[in-house]
């Protein structure tokens, strides 16, 4: 009866919805490759942006289905391997590398999130952002201790120093300019009873005290802020604690980069890749179902293992 019913429905068999994944990752200004773990530590290519492929001086053809180790130096995998390990426990990972280019020294982050794993592989997402001259901005600034308005103002990311108690120091014409405040309307304001949304204010304020006695080490981390309008934006921050010339504490100085868009394309990607998964083992289901008994009781079976599906949200 299943033959005579696949018969019948020669396309039910192959059906499995299209998504472009191309459409959506050149979208993307920031070099972005698709990762496949076909076994541990075996790392292959599904899928690059053309802002990749440029960073990388191949073809976009080059890529899909090659190792990475192919694109990239020894020591440099060794280090990308550790980040997509650690990316693939918490969900997400990021590392600094430096790269030489026409006798120049560039510094650039990866940044990796985990978006599933199966029968067939773990997949990951990795964005490549420039930060050579924020990497040199923050260096210099470890060394000197100096504060000087035109550096932050140079810098295309979002630049904040905060004293002991949390007040603002000093912010750059970027940090005005995500949050739609003028500086005199940040100068002096405590950061995190203003700027912080009331339910991220607690968690935020202890990382910060811990920072403060220097008990959590240097890091990135991401934040939802607060603008003027009331809106909502997820910053991703690098955040160093600043000591004078005897060593002392001297504030918190935090770079940060506004990831919203960003964010949310990864999300999109990550909901078409499920809602794909779901509807070709739902066209599977559909083909080889005796009666309409068992066809609604694997359906339910199936919609209990993807909670998201129907309401179009990643859970």
């Amino acid at each position: 009866k299943n033959s005579q019913k696949s018969d019948a429905n020669p396309s039910l068999n192959n059906i499995k919805p299209e998504i472009n994944i191309d459409n959506i990752i050149n979208k993307i200004n920031l070099p972005i490759c698709l990762l496949k773990e076909d076994k541990p530590g075996v790392f292959t290519y599904i899928n690059v942006n053309e802002a990749y492929a440029y960073f990388k001086k191949s073809r976009l053809t080059n890529f899909a289905n090659n190792l990475i180790d192919k694109f990239y130096p020894v020591t440099e995998v060794k280090e990308l391997k550790k980040a997509l390990h650690k990316a693939k426990i918490s969900g997400s990972s990021e590392y600094i590398f430096k790269v030489k280019i026409k006798k120049t020294i560039k510094h650039f982050l990866c940044k990796i999130n985990f978006i599933s794993s199966g029968k067939k592989g773990s997949y990951y997402a990795c964005s490549l952002s420039e930060v050579t001259a924020l990497y040199a901005m923050v260096e210099d600034l470890k060394k000197e201790k100096s504060l000087h308005h035109s550096y932050l103002d140079i810098a295309g990311v979002m630049m904040i120093v905060l004293d002991k108690r949390g007040k603002v120091k000093l912010i750059n014409k970027k940090g005005c300019e995500i949050l739609g405040y003028n500086n005199n309307e940040i100068i002096g304001r405590n950061w995190f009873n203003n700027f912080i949304p009331n339910e991220n204010i607690s968690a935020i304020k202890n990382r910060f005290s811990k920072l403060v006695l220097g008990k959590e080490p240097d890091n990135y981390h991401e934040n939802e802020i607060l603008t003027k309008d009331n809106r909502k934006k997820l910053i991703y921050w690098h955040t160093s604690r600043l000591l004078n010339e005897s060593g002392k504490f001297n504030g918190i100085i935090s770079s940060g980069e506004d990831i919203t868009e960003h964010k949310k394309m990864q999300e999109d990607l990550q909901l078409q890749s499920r809602n794909a998964d779901y509807m070709f083992k739902l066209s599977k289901i559909i083909a080889n179902s005796n009666d309409m008994k068992e066809l609604l009781d694997r359906t339910a079976q199936l919609l209990s293992t993807y909670p998201g599906v129907l309401t179009g949200s990643i859970i």
